[in-house]
């Protein structure tokens, strides 16, 4: 039995340049007209991360084989299903990169993808059906699922309900959402009001089923994790549920997937490697390799890991309650060893990560371009300090030779979860972005624009604590705890960076490569001062009695005058 396939169903949901109206497609029509749309357009923002990443993989994997023509390139060798049978010899290499990186050209060039792409889809057809009882898509089949039963350290698989597989809205068995997309009856499903939140479609079915194997928490309990020379797997939460993630976006639909389509790996010793989509394996042989902890050494296989072994009945009746028989695998490494692209790397000087780069997760307080540095200054490492720039970032190398003057969207996505981590759980998206130009990111001199920006950020950061640290003193004066004064200082310093926020990414989009650094950056610094000063200002004159009595601590005199004073001083020094 076999129904709702990808390739031909619709079930990707974009938004249309010319109308703005939002529709779905199938994976077919997509590469047909991807200028014709301007984004992804599903439910939540993490949704469109992990359908965009899965539509890459279907790019990384043809443009790895075939040039825009159809033709393969020097040194492939396909099955008449146009998989790749071995990695590219050393002698071809260097051929082959070349042809590689002409594809992205070409493709930067269009406005669709051509031909070659829904002809490898046709190939592959059978594996992108929703039900199935064999090789079902991003699944195992019932009797694949029935044999890791047996393996697993639970008696049966974890069941996994619509309202568990849907980002939106965060429900786990124990724990009940207030707030759900689907309320009281839906018209022609048959339900009760008890279920109303494990019903959808089979194109809603098929966006969660990916944004769940990339998101997917770790309070299912059974699992295939086991020990490995004595050293417990750790257990898998999705991939993307770990990462920083940050990806670039273009004017429409086509350029994005183009912006973040790497031609050729750059990691050394890696170029040529076979892409290995999980549609292109059984589905038990991809949780054995995932179980056996082999490393990921190609960017299609890194964009389809499953996070679980998923089932799903092929008679499904999706006018009843949504159900996914589930087992946790192990997680992939998280360490600057892997290939991952689309991520902020922080390395880690103290701990139990000491000396190890690891992905940054993005917090909902704190805005991406406060992490300016962190997401577009170069990799370096001068003894002292360590930084790895996101691999995406290698793309403005092509774009620099491909286009002139333009502006991207840097975007960073993740999730926040409930703290807990032998049960994480998902509890609301961290989704935020900043506009800059081309030519000003690949300015990476010692002087470059990019340096001068990234400094910009920090002296602000210090302008902001110097602020913060104000208020604390004045809350001090005011008697309050110590405790209380931190968090109401933090608040008020959160406060202000929400002020700044749309004026800074305003300046940052602003800035021109012919613009001089010095007085560019001098607007944004009077700017800083001028709001900050004025906000310290009026404390000052609408202080009480008690403020300008003050306190002694540490052997000085502490009162509104005193901190005013040194706040203006430290501020005039650090801008």
């Amino acid at each position: 039995m076999k129904r709702f396939n990808l390739v031909s169903e619709p079930w990707i949901a974009v938004m249309e340049k010319e109308s703005d109206e939002i529709r779905e497609i199938s994976l077919s029509e997509l590469f047909i007209n991807t200028g014709k749309y301007r984004c992804l357009s599903g439910e939540m923002e993490i949704q469109n991360f992990a359908v965009m990443r899965m539509i890459l993989a279907v790019i990384h994997t043809v443009f790895s084989r075939f040039d825009v023509n159809g033709d393969p390139l020097s040194g492939i060798s396909l099955d008449d299903r146009y998989v790749q049978t071995e990695n590219v010899n050393e002698d071809d290499i260097e051929e082959y990169a070349e042809a590689a990186k002409g594809n992205w050209f070409k493709l930067y060039s269009m406005d669709f993808f051509p031909e070659i792409v829904n002809e490898y889809l046709e190939k592959q057809k059978d594996r992108f059906f929703l039900f199935s009882d064999k090789n079902p898509f991003y699944q195992v089949d019932p009797e694949e699922m029935k044999v890791l039963i047996k393996e697993c350290n639970n008696d049966d698989s974890t069941s996994v309900m619509g309202k568990n597989l849907n980002r939106t809205i965060s429900e786990s068995e124990h724990v009940k959402a207030f707030f759900a997309p689907v309320i009281g009856e839906v018209i022609g499903k048959k339900t009760d009001n008890t279920s109303t939140k494990d019903l959808m479609s089979e194109s809603e079915f098929a966006r969660w089923l990916i944004t769940y194997q990339e998101y997917a928490g770790t309070g299912d309990k059974a699992s295939l994790v086991r020990e490995v020379n004595g050293v417990k797997q750790s257990t898998a939460s999705g991939w993307l549920y770990e990462i920083g993630g940050v990806y670039l976006k273009g004017k429409d639909l086509h350029e994005t997937l183009v912006l973040n389509y790497i031609p050729v790996i750059p990691v050394e010793g890696f170029i040529g490697y076979i892409q290995r989509p999980c549609w292109e394996k059984s589905g038990i042989d991809n949780v054995r390799k995932i179980c056996d902890e082999i490393f990921i050494d190609n960017y299609a296989e890194l964009y389809t890991n499953w996070s679980r072994a998923l089932s799903i009945k092929p008679d499904m009746d999706m006018d009843g309650p949504v159900s996914v028989s589930a087992i946790k695998l192990p997680g992939i490494t998280k360490n600057s060893r892997s290939i991952e692209p689309m991520t902020v790397w922080k390395y880690h000087d103290s701990g139990k990560y000491k000396g190890v780069f690891r992905p940054a997760r993005h917090k909902a307080e704190k805005s991406l371009w406060r992490s300016f540095g962190a997401v577009v200054l170069p990799s370096f490492s001068d003894g002292k300090e360590k930084h790895i720039r996101p691999r995406i970032f290698d793309q403005y190398e092509l774009l620099s030779q491909a286009s002139g003057e333009r502006w991207t969207d840097i975007e960073g996505i993740g999730l926040i979860d409930n703290g807990q981590q032998a049960s994480l759980t998902p509890v609301d998206e961290v989704y935020d972005s900043f506009q800059v130009n081309d030519l000003i990111l690949t300015d990476q001199a010692t002087d470059g624009w990019i340096t001068r920006i990234a400094d910009a950020v920090e002296t602000t950061k210090a302008a902001i604590s110097e602020y913060e640290l104000y208020f604390r003193h004045i809350y001090e004066i005011r008697g309050l705890k110590d405790d209380i004064c931190r968090k109401r200082a933090v608040d008020r310093a959160e406060e202000i960076y929400s002020q700044l926020d749309l004026e800074f990414k305003s300046w940052l989009a602003s800035i021109e490569p012919g613009m001089s650094k010095d007085d560019k950056i001098g607007d944004w610094y009077s700017y800083l001062k001028k709001i900050l000063t004025a906000e310290a200002e009026f404390v000052f004159e609408n202080c009480s009695t008690r403020d300008m009595k003050g306190i002694k601590k540490n052997g000085r005199t502490m009162n509104i005058t005193t901190e005013y004073n040194l706040f203006i001083r430290k501020l005039n020094k650090i801008l």
